[in-house]
């Protein structure tokens, strides 16, 4: 029987140790990521065959599991179990994007759902840090112009002296759906695992927040970003030098999550050319 609980501080070792298992490029796989949101979504895990079970409820969701790939056979009694449990769900989500190929009899059991709004979104460091090519040609614009505004901008990593100041910027600037989540990630910043930075203009106004989380696969995960749009560039300016930061500490790719099928999201992180999207894919159990 599977039997969940609700996510704490406490699982980030246990998330830690299964994605050693099977590093993945999929934000949804991260502690950090399920933690800041588990108060949005209800979060709750559960232990499974030395895997992690995540669980949505509110909104029928239950995760593939987290840690060693599970093949089609323990897929099945998996998804049987949470079924047997009483678990209520209406798909299994983030499934790798090749487990059909690897699995073609998937079909037998599971119809196949892959929604490009699901897709994370995978840009190279080195290309962010340069700005090269045509796609990014207006990006380096905007960057020129702020630093023509504001010679003499600064860029801090967020520590004790100024996470209160990040807070109530990121705060001020967040959708709705975020402002919990981001309460949750400030409270317990370091705790999470979280690193950050902040941009600040020539008047050391705060114009730009960014939080990430270091992945098991030379990548960090963006998981919130915020800029003041009355400062021109100052989101083009903070993509580059979160890129530098993260390249600094040994990383080769940053993840920028999905779009959801929000279109003028999903332009934004077109417009910054990805060099790979993570396809993750549903499947919808036809055997119960």
């Amino acid at each position: 029987m599977l039997k969940f609980r609700p996510i704490n501080i406490a699982d980030k070792k246990f998330f830690e140790l299964a994605a050693s298992e099977n590093p993945v490029e999929s934000c949804e796989q991260t502690f950090a990521v399920n933690y800041v949101y588990s108060e949005n979504y209800k979060t709750q895990i559960a232990l499974w065959n030395n895997r992690i079970a995540v669980l949505k409820p509110k909104h029928g969701i239950l995760h593939y599991p987290i840690g060693k790939p599970a093949n089609l056979d323990e897929l099945v009694s998996y998804v049987r179990e949470a079924d047997e449990s009483g678990i209520k769900f209406d798909y299994l989500y983030d499934v790798p994007p090749n487990y059909s190929e690897k699995f073609p009899a998937v079909r037998d059991f599971f119809d196949i759902v892959e929604n490009d709004g699901d897709f994370d979104y995978i840009y190279s460091l080195e290309s962010l840090k340069n700005m090269k090519g045509p796609l990014l040609r207006k990006k380096r614009n905007h960057i020129k112009h702020f630093e023509k505004q504001n010679p003499n901008w600064t860029c801090e990593e967020i520590s004790p002296l100024n996470i209160d100041q990040a807070a109530d910027f990121a705060l001020e600037n967040a959708a709705d759906f975020e402002k919990c989540a981001l309460s949750k990630a400030f409270q317990e910043f370091d705790a999470i695992g979280l690193g950050g930075l902040i941009l600040r203009s020539d008047s050391h106004r705060i114009v730009g927040f960014a939080a990430f989380a270091r992945m098991p696969c030379e990548t960090f995960d963006v998981i919130f970003e915020k800029s003041d749009k009355s400062f021109d560039g100052s989101a083009q300016m903070l993509v580059r030098l979160e890129a530098e930061t993260l390249s600094s500490k040994g990383a080769t790719f940053m993840n920028r999550e999905q779009d959801f099928g929000e279109q003028n999201l999903r332009q934004a992180k077109r417009s910054l050319d990805p060099v790979r999207m993570y396809k993750r894919l549903s499947l919808v159990p036809r055997f119960l």
